[in-house]
């Protein structure tokens, strides 16, 4: 094993020989550091990859949301037109309705009023 520093400069050969071990040494813990970041920067890659699915996927589907909606509501419009027709014809089958018992009362006022004038009076 490794000696301690102290101890390795006192005998400079030592020291000269153990400096291949040492680069060694750290070259491989610097290898495992960046292999665990790169690990973690590829886990990081493929979450954003499948949130960015996922935003695409939500964004098809409010467009598709959005698109029947829109048929809805022009199905919706086209009924209420429809409606305020059948109420605008309804409005003057009333007004005429309206016209008709207006003659009607006249008529069977003025059969009363014969009616009435026929009957003697007392």
């Amino acid at each position: 094993m490794l000696k301690p520093i102290e101890l390795r400069v006192s005998d400079l050969e030592d020291l000269i020989a153990d400096i291949p071990q040492l680069i060694s040494r750290r070259l491989e813990s610097l290898t495992a550091a960046l292999q665990e970041t790169n690990g973690r920067l590829g886990l990081l890659d493929r979450q954003v990859s499948m949130l960015v699915r996922d935003v695409r996927d939500m964004r098809g589907g409010v467009t598709i949301q959005l698109l029947a909606q829109d048929r809805e509501v022009a199905g919706l419009r086209h009924d209420v037109e429809a409606m305020r027709t059948d109420v605008t014809a309804t409005k003057a089958d009333v007004t005429a309705t309206k016209a008709d018992v207006t003659a009607m009362k006249g008529e069977i006022q003025r059969g009363f009023a014969e009616i009435l004038s026929r009957l003697p009076r007392s």
